[in-house]
């Protein structure tokens, strides 16, 4: 019997330091874009979902174009910010200095258009970013 709940807490200990895909509508609206991040009607969009979880949770992430920080975000919150034309590195990083991880992902920003991405950790405390299935 001990083993058997040793074994079941450990799994979900486990999945729990996993973030849960989170529907759009239920992410709240981040308002932490910096002047880098500024929609402008020659930019495009980049918005950032972040999957709902406790990694990343402590502290606000960063969110990062070409390495210039441009937003923050922390899980359960959807942010939308302005990025020039062109193929841009987009990175979300853990609080500085707490190497708790970061995910990058190569865009092509379109004037204009949004792009979403999907943010979230895996089982391992892993940070992903990839494009995001619409309504998530």
């Amino acid at each position: 019997m001990t083993t058997r709940l040793l074994v079941i807490a450990a799994a979900l200990g486990v999945t729990a330091c996993a973030t849960v895909p989170t529907p759009t509508a239920q992410l709240e609206k981040a308002t932490s874009v910096l002047p880098a991040g500024e929609v402008r009607s020659d930019r495009g969009i980049v918005a950032i979902n972040m999957d709902k979880g406790f990694i990343g949770a402590a502290c606000a992430n960063h969110v990062l174009v070409d390495n210039t920080q441009v937003a923050s975000i922390v899980p359960g919150q959807r942010v939308e910010f302005g990025a020039d034309p062109g193929e841009r590195i987009v990175t979300v990083s853990s609080c500085r200095g707490r190497n708790q991880g970061s995910a990058s992902a190569e865009v092509t920003v379109v004037a204009g258009q949004t792009k979403t991405l999907r943010v979230g950790t895996n089982a391992n405390w892993e940070y992903f970013i990839e494009p995001a299935v619409p309504g998530f």
